[in-house]
């Protein structure tokens, strides 16, 4: 059974990490973990921050799995968002089954097939869920009005990605109403460039805090959705925004956590999911190298891509596909071939991503096998939709 803490704010307390050696004996690696109790931790954590899981519309792209949306709902958060038309659809799936309405943004101005695969989606499940897709113009919110979505319009506020600029954002929400109609339903700003806008909390309210100002003031009705993970505090500590009753908060990493989620939004977050790696080679005295590449860990936010937990001293160094060479200090902390060591990722939501399955690992000690339904992308807009899958037993 599992130990019942970790200490808070650190990512090197293994104690209620490490698996029983029955199962760690029959696990193979690298692969992915997630525990129960951590998870419904940091779920707890952020519904205490925003005073209410209905001021919370976390992004699904983290955990993209039934099982962590049932533990959402279960908090009693009824707004959800996504990406792809997977995550909507696993959405649809398990909001069919509980009791009440919800809501679902689809955070991404889809076109083409995927737009009508939405549409679909959207028509499957309308009897308990309300959708929406972000739009950017009258022609986006033309054609998702034409699929049976719902349109929020997209600001860009300093990412660059996507949306509207925000001086603009005024008379592209005229021109979107105007063929919406009262399908328009809110407003989206993601503001994810927060985490480049200051290491203390009153640089990054500084910053941000005007841009939450001209937000409240393109509508005074509209729904309005903020704040991926590096913006959750500004956003929920502005007061214009708290005290409309319409804002909401959308960060998804949260719910997992990882190696940076901690520094960017200090709640005393417990890293949830970590990938369990062999040793397979000590090519040096200081060297060694798992079975974790970037086909386990997700690369995209730079090196290094990982923490090792328990170990301070072991620095993961530039990976391949299959490769995770670790320097350590000195020859004799080097372990051996065929010890287990377990990575907290620093970006969790795409390393979840590319696991087919989890081992969950239950309060009380039990341990399943943990679909990762809505990973990856269909090939065509005929496909069937994802559903939701059982567990099994470990």
């Amino acid at each position: 059974m599992m130990a019942s803490r970790v200490a808070r704010r650190s990512l090197h307390n293994l104690s209620s990490y490490r698996l029983p050696s029955t199962i760690e004996e029959k696990l193979c690696t690298p692969a992915l973990i997630i525990y129960a109790e951590h998870v419904r931790w940091n779920i707890a954590r952020v519904v205490a921050a925003c005073g209410s899981p209905t001021r919370w519309q976390p992004h699904i792209k983290t955990v993209k799995s039934s099982w962590a949306l049932d533990a959402l709902c279960d908090a009693g958060v009824r707004h959800f968002k996504c990406a792809t038309s997977r995550e909507a659809e696993l959405l649809g799936s398990t909001l069919a089954a509980r009791d009440g309405a919800f809501e679902v943004l689809v955070a991404f101005p889809h076109t083409g097939p995927t737009l009508a695969r939405l549409g679909r989606t959207a028509a499957r499940y309308a009897a308990n869920v309300a959708w929406s897709v972000l739009v950017e113009d009258a022609a986006g919110a033309e054609g998702a009005v034409d699929a049976g979505l719902g349109v929020y319009v997209d600001v860009n506020c300093g990412m660059d990605r996507t949306g509207t600029s925000l001086d603009g954002a005024g008379d592209v929400l005229a021109r979107v109403r105007a063929v919406a109609g009262t399908d328009l339903a809110g407003i989206h700003m993601y503001d994810g460039h927060a985490a480049s806008l200051g290491d203390t909390a009153d640089a990054r309210n500084a910053a941000l805090f005007p841009l939450y100002d001209d937000l409240l003031a393109l509508d005074g009705a509209l729904d309005l959705v903020t704040a991926g993970t590096p913006a959750l505090l500004p956003s929920l500590a502005h007061a214009g925004l708290r005290d409309s009753g319409r804002h909401r908060v959308s960060a998804g990493t949260v719910v997992l956590s990882d190696t940076r989620a901690e520094a960017q939004c200090p709640l005393g977050l417990r890293p949830a999911a970590v990938v369990a790696s062999r040793v397979v080679s000590t090519p040096l005295p200081r060297r060694f190298t798992l079975d974790a590449g970037v086909k386990a860990l997700a690369a995209d936010a730079g090196h290094p891509m990982c923490a090792v937990l328990g170990h301070e001293g072991f620095e993961p160094l530039i990976p391949s596909e299959e490769h995770l060479p670790v320097a350590v200090r000195e020859p004799s902390d080097r372990p051996t071939k065929g010890d287990v060591f377990y990575l907290v990722p620093k970006h969790v939501c795409p390393t979840v991503n590319l696991a087919e399955s989890a081992l969950l690992v239950e309060e009380d000690g039990a341990f399943s096998e943990l679909p990762i339904e809505a990973r990856a992308h269909p090939l065509f807009l005929d496909e069937g939709p994802v559903e939701r899958a059982a567990r099994v037993a470990a």
